[in-house]
C-alpha cells in the first residue's frame, strides 16, 4: 500500500524503514517545534505490513492523534485521514490501495464426461417349474431329518477358595479417615489476577507510563540543556519560577554557553523523593572542558513535577 504524511513541511512517503520525527538532526524528518522533544515519535509499518503505526519515544509534550493522546511506547495503528499533533505541527496521515491475490481462472475439469447409463434389463416373471404332486403349485417339503441325541454330562463339583479378607478404613471396627478436601483459594487468587490483567492492566501499565515523576522531570530539563531549547527548560519550572523570567532569559544563557563550546553533556544523579519535595543534582558539561551542578528542588503542581528552585553547588 502507499502512504504518505503531509504537513507544512510538504508530503513526506513512507515506507519499510521507520520514520522517525524530532528536534534532533539524526531523525528522518527534522522540525523545529520548540515543544517538540529531540526524538518524539516514530512512524513504522505495522504486522503484515498492510498498515503503519505511530509511537511516542517517552516525549516530554506527548504525542496526540486525532487530539487524543497518546501512552509513551505503546505503538497505535494509523487510519486514513488521522491528524497527528506533535506540540504545534500537524500532520495528516493519507493511505491509499492494498495488496490484493489477482483472481486466476479454473482449468479444465479433470473427469470424464457424463454418459447416460444403459436401460436395465426386462425382468420377466417367475415361472414355478411343474409340480411332481399335480395341480398343487406349492414346492414340496425336504425331508424330515431327527435331531443328534442329546447326552447327560457329568456335574464336576468345583473347589471353592476362600478369598483372604482385607479390612477397609473406615469400615466396622476400623478408624475412619476423612479424604481431605481441596482448597479452592488458590483458584480464585488465580480468577481474580486474571481478571485484573483483562480489565485493568493495560490502563494500569498506561499510568505507570504517564504519571510524572523527578526523575523524568530532571531528565527533560538536561534535554533541554543538552539541545539548547530553551522553552523545554522553561516547561520544567512551576509557576514562580517561571514568573521570574522569561524564555527569552533561558536563550540568553544558552546563547552565552555556545561560547564556552555550548553544553555537551546533562546527567541527573542522587534524585530523593518525598510525599510532597524531591531533590536531584543536575551536572552540566561544558565543550571546554568544564562543568558545574546545581541542587533542584522539585515540588507537585498540579499533579506534575516541577523544580521550585536551584542552588549552584561549590
Amino acid at each position: 500500500m502507499e502512504a504518505a504524511l503531509n504537513s507544512p513541511l510538504g508530503r513526506t512517503v513512507l515506507g519499510q524503514v521507520p520514520l522517525k520525527i524530532g528536534r534532533a538532526p539524526d531523525n528522518t524528518l527534522v522540525i523545529s517545534d520548540p515543544q517538540a522533544s529531540s526524538h518524539h515519535a516514530e512512524v513504522a509499518p505495522g504486522f503484515g505490513g498492510t498498515s503503519y503505526q505511530i509511537t511516542d519515544l517517552n516525549s516530554t509534550n506527548g504525542t496526540f492523534v486525532n487530539e487524543q493522546r497518546l501512552p509513551p511506547n505503546m505503538p497505535h495503528p494509523l487510519s486514513s485521514g488521522d491528524v497527528i499533533r506533535i506540540g504545534t505541527t500537524n500532520f495528516t496521515y493519507e493511505a491509499s490501495g492494498a495488496g490484493y491475490i489477482p483472481t486466476v481462472a479454473a482449468s479444465a475439469p479433470n473427469y470424464e464426461p457424463t454418459v447416460a447409463a444403459a436401460p436395465p434389463p426386462v425382468q420377466t416373471p417367475y415361472q414355478q417349474p411343474p409340480s411332481a404332486y399335480g395341480s398343487y403349485d406349492a414346492p414340496a417339503p425336504p425331508p424330515y431329518t431327527p435331531p443328534p441325541p442329546v447326552y447327560p454330562q457329568p456335574a464336576y463339583p468345583q473347589p471353592a477358595y476362600p478369598q483372604p479378607a482385607y479390612p477397609q478404613p473406615g469400615g466396622l471396627g476400623q478408624p475412619g479417615y476423612p479424604a481431605p478436601r481441596k482448597s479452592h483459594a488458590g483458584l480464585w487468587v488465580g480468577l481474580v489476577i486474571l481478571i485484573l490483567l483483562i480489565l485493568g492492566g493495560g490502563g494500569f501499565f498506561a499510568y505507570m507510563q504517564l504519571r510524572s515523576t523527578p526523575q523524568k522531570t530532571l531528565a527533560a530539563y538536561c534535554d533541554g540543556w543538552k539541545t539548547s531549547n530553551a522553552q523545554e527548560i522553561y516547561n520544567q519550572f512551576d509557576a514562580a519560577e517561571q514568573a521570574k523570567g522569561t524564555v527569552a532569559d533561558i536563550q540568553s544563557v544558552l546563547n552565552t554557553l555556545k561560547q564556552a563550546g555550548g553544553v555537551t553533556d546533562c546527567t541527573v544523579s542522587n534524585v530523593q523523593q518525598t510525599d510532597q519535595k524531591a531533590t536531584g543534582v543536575v551536572t552540566l558539561s561544558a565543550g571546554n572542558g568544564r562543568s558545574a551542578s546545581e541542587t533542584d528542588t522539585l515540588i507537585q503542581e498540579n499533579g506534575t513535577w516541577k523544580i521550585d528552585s536551584t542552588r549552584l553547588n561549590a
